[in-house]
């Protein structure tokens, strides 16, 4: 996205504008609604600041992910796969802990689930709304339906990736472009996600002692 003007130029705050909120008070407001009594002024500058900052890679969702990322790893390893790789805390492979352990895993999936998308989609979306922010083509226009069913169907591709054998960019890749998403960064975002879920789901394998180490390694290099 290309900002209207560069920071620096932005319009400056006048005196009369005291007492309404900040450009940093509009940018992070909970809801994504503008808070009362927003000036023309503000309202221009929040919203030069918004299409700057969308330029840049969200740091934040990145460091997110990768939290994500860490922690199935650990619960995965932590689960064990019996013989192979015992559990480092004594849980029995099929055992009550293990699918107790198993079930954390999808809860806290879901959890952040939902946290990302009542703290960060649906609200950077309804302030693009309130702001009048131009989408360019390829962008993700979410709401609160799509925010819901979009990911319902990564779950499916997930488990059928898992029973199947199939990748799920195959249903990732479609269903992206279906969203209006332009092909080369949905090819680039799938190959990220991709990159994400298939070293999480190697650490099963490794953990239940059926990962074939000289091929894996020679693929690993291969794919990269």
């Amino acid at each position: 996205h290309d900002a209207k003007s560069p920071a620096s130029a932005l319009p400056k705050r006048d005196d009369d504008d005291e007492g309404g909120p900040s450009v940093q008070e509009v940018l992070e407001s909970g809801d994504g609604a503008l808070p009362p009594r927003t000036p023309e002024i503000i309202r221009e500058q929040a919203l030069a600041q918004l299409y700057i900052s969308e330029q840049k890679t969200p740091l934040e969702k990145v460091k997110l992910m990768t939290f994500m990322f860490v922690v199935v790893v650990i619960m995965n390893l932590l689960k064990g796969g019996g013989g192979a790789f015992p559990s480092p805390i004594g849980l029995e492979c099929g055992g009550v802990g293990y699918w107790m352990l198993t079930l954390m895993m999808c809860l806290f999936l879901v959890a952040i689930a939902l946290y990302v998308r009542a703290k960060i989609i649906l609200p950077s979306a309804s302030l693009k709304r309130s702001l009048g922010y131009r989408y360019q083509k390829g962008d993700v226009r979410w709401n609160a339906r799509n925010s819901i069913t979009y990911p319902l169907i990564c779950i499916a591709a997930g488990m059928c990736a898992g029973m199947f054998g199939i990748g799920g960019g195959i249903v990732k890749g479609p269903l992206m472009l279906e969203l209006g998403v332009d092909p080369l960064v949905a090819a680039a975002s799938v190959a990220v996600m991709i990159f994400y879920t298939s070293v999480a789901a190697s650490t099963s394998f490794i953990a239940f002692g059926t990962l074939t180490w000289d091929y894996g390694m020679t693929l690993f290099v291969l794919g990269l």
